[in-house]
């Protein structure tokens, strides 16, 4: 299990960083909607470019982020 400590927004990762999602904070609409992109806690993710916004890899697909769902994905490093 993940400490704290090692939770970090996913916007902190670099490029080729695989990381968990270990929580999502945000309104429960938001959630359900970057759930259904693969966005749930427990799934992988892989930073392919950093930035706003930035490039991520989950599951099979390629995913850009910005604004607010930077801060809302909390990711621990693996």
């Amino acid at each position: 299990m993940s400490t704290a400590s090692a939770i970090k927004p996913i916007h902190c990762l670099k490029p080729g960083d695989c990381a968990v999602i270990e929580e999502v904070r945000a309104c429960e609409a938001e959630c359900h909607r970057l759930a259904s992109m693969g966005f749930g806690v427990g799934c992988l993710v892989r930073m392919l470019m950093p930035g706003s916004p930035c490039a991520v890899q989950v599951g099979d697909c390629r995913v850009m982020l910005r604004g607010e769902h930077l801060d809302a994905i909390h990711v621990s490093l693996i």
